[in-house]
């Protein structure tokens, strides 16, 4: 990436995932200068429902080719029990998290989104 050039971030969300731990990353996120996209692990379009009932459109969905995954510096996975264990079991989030990890980019979670983690294979010392 060019130096001096936005950085820019995944947030992955599915249907549970923890509202406030969504929107305040991305809140955070974006309040800092960087271009944050929310992804929804779902491939079909439509708001995302959250632990707590909450109903949030994401940007794009898995699956979107006009979505450029590579292209971006950083992924955040937010907790919710449900929305993590979907983020867990989807290979093709796993692919993703295991990618950006090998590529040294950013990779965070917050509370039970480190389950994607280690369902990605990541260890970390």
């Amino acid at each position: 990436m060019a130096h001096g050039a936005q950085k820019r971030a995944i947030v992955l969300v599915a249907n549970g995932s923890e509202e406030m731990e969504v929107v305040i990353a991305v809140d955070v996120l974006r309040r800092a200068g960087i271009q944050v996209l929310v992804l929804a692990a779902d491939t079909s379009a439509g708001p995302v429902v959250c632990s707590r009932g909450v109903k949030l459109v994401p940007d794009a969905y898995l699956g979107d080719d006009s979505v450029r995954i590579a292209t971006y510096d950083a992924l955040v996975i937010p907790g919710g029990a449900e929305g993590s264990a979907t983020l867990s079991e989807n290979p093709q989030v796993r692919s993703i998290l295991a990618d950006f990890y090998a590529q040294k980019k950013l990779v965070a979670a917050i509370c039970a989104g480190t389950l994607a983690i280690k369902a990605a294979g990541i260890q970390t010392k």
